[in-house]
């Protein structure tokens, strides 16, 4: 990993393995993000910012539905329903309020 904020974040990315695609960006809130999926279809998150004390991080298995760190994580159906990890790490339907 390489980048502004590399020193602070390399140590998790360096953890990932077996990653097919990466997307690096930014908000107006969190100075950077870092999502990733595996070639085993693994899902990986990433936030950093300096007014933080820790990385925010987690990993999913879409497959188990299992989230680390208590994680929402939402996943998107081609025929336009959403589901979401509940506190459990399972999938449930999910509708916007």
């Amino acid at each position: 990993m390489t980048g502004q904020y590399a020193e602070f974040m390399a140590d998790e990315v360096e953890n990932w393995t077996n990653i097919a695609a990466i997307k690096v960006g930014s908000t107006s809130k969190i100075q950077a993000i870092v999502n990733a999926v595996g070639t085993d279809g693994k899902l990986y998150h990433l936030e950093y910012d300096s007014r933080w004390t820790e990385l925010t991080a987690g990993v999913l298995d879409p497959a188990a539905g299992a989230a680390e760190n208590s994680a929402r994580w939402y996943r998107y159906a081609p025929d336009g329903t959403v589901s979401r990890t509940n506190d459990t790490g399972d999938w449930e339907p999910y509708v916007a309020n």
